[in-house]
């Protein structure tokens, strides 16, 4: 009996704190989407300036280049207790640097290369003529890639408004905040699941410690 109690106590108190942490889950999730709203409607409030003083036609979709390099990846990681868990990076494409397959490209061309090839690079002289250089021998390919993997700011134009780059701002702060929300709906999922085991349990202990009393009981009248 005194084990029966205990294990019900237990339950008990488990139950309590899944309840109070799902409520301080709730309450971030709230204000983390709350938050993520703000910036949403600030990030197309931004865009609509910007529309509204370079034209509807300088920023929309026929801007867009036929390659587009994702520049946010999510990584998941599941954890006992918590559940899912989302993990936004955003990258920056550098424009000034090549990518791995373009510095691939390059090592491959040298290797290549001969030593006279490499002497008749030199200034042309007599009537030589000059050699093209890697830089020219790379596909166009990687050259289209490596455009078209930079700030995306700059498929509108060289000088931006302001308001376009506020934009860009408030959209990258909220796919940060969407995988904070997501994280929290995760978790408040998993503590769902978590405190209906619970109470299910407990429903049963109470279930047998009754059956026992009653039996208890029963023993005691037949004594008697």
């Amino acid at each position: 009996m005194k084990d029966m109690n205990k294990e019900v106590n237990e339950v008990r108190e488990a139950l309590d704190e899944v309840t109070l942490a799902t409520f301080d889950d709730l309450e971030n999730l709230y204000s983390t989407r709350e938050r993520l709203h703000d910036l949403i409607q600030q990030g197309w409030l931004s865009l609509s300036k910007s529309r509204y003083s370079m034209g509807s036609r300088a920023v929309s979709t026929l801007q867009y280049p036929h390659h587009i390099t994702p520049q946010a990846h999510v990584h998941t990681s599941e954890t006992e207790g918590d559940g899912l868990q989302f993990l936004t990076e955003l990258t920056r494409a550098q424009t000034m640097e090549p990518s791995e397959h373009q510095q691939h490209k390059v090592e491959e061309l040298g290797a290549a290369e001969s030593p006279e090839l490499r002497r008749r690079k030199a200034p042309p002289s007599n009537g030589v003529k000059e050699e093209p250089s890697i830089r020219d021998k790379c596909p166009r390919e990687d050259k289209q890639a490596g455009s078209e993997s930079s700030d995306p700011l700059r498929w509108f134009g060289i000088l931006v408004p302001q308001n376009l780059r506020q934009a860009q701002g408030s959209f990258r702060e909220a796919v940060l905040l969407a995988g904070e929300v997501a994280t929290l709906q995760a978790r408040v999922e998993e503590r769902r699941v978590r405190h209906r085991a619970l109470l299910e349990k407990k429903t049963a202990l109470l279930a047998n410690d009754g059956e026992t009393r009653g039996e208890e009981r029963g023993e005691l009248l037949a004594e008697q």
